[in-house]
């Protein structure tokens, strides 16, 4: 697999490169490339969403009515998840989203990359920076 150098400064050709054909002229792997993407992806994220469950409500613990007489439902705090200002039921928690892949689908990924972008002309040789 060949390549032309070019010049940083100018954008002339200026040689010509030898390749590696096992990284450039690999066959692409879309699979192994979505694999890459969605790994990279998930160590964008965050992973802090949160949402105050029972105990974190800042509400009083007084029964807000007897429970028998009204007529009403029974009820037993006003930081139910029915009431304004109440908690979350089933709410996010803060939590750990990272997958882990091989080192060698990874690396094959990186390898199908550079093969693609070479095939669809996008990689450009300096010879110096």
């Amino acid at each position: 697999v060949h390549a032309w150098i070019q010049s940083f400064e100018t954008g002339d050709a200026v040689g010509f490169v030898e390749l590696d054909r096992t990284v450039f002229g690999a066959r692409v792997r879309h699979d192994l490339l979505a694999r890459a993407v969605r790994y990279e992806g998930i160590w964008r994220l965050a992973g802090t969403a949160s949402t105050k469950d029972m105990a974190q409500v800042r509400a009083t613990t007084k029964k807000p009515f007897a429970q028998k007489g009204r007529g009403a439902a029974r009820q037993g705090s006003l930081a139910g998840p029915h009431y304004v200002g109440g908690y979350t039921a089933h709410g996010p928690r803060p939590h750990l989203t990272t997958t882990d892949i091989q080192q060698k689908v990874y690396d094959a990924a990186i390898r199908s990359a550079l093969s693609a972008k070479f095939s669809q002309d996008q990689v450009i040789v300096v010879d110096r920076l």
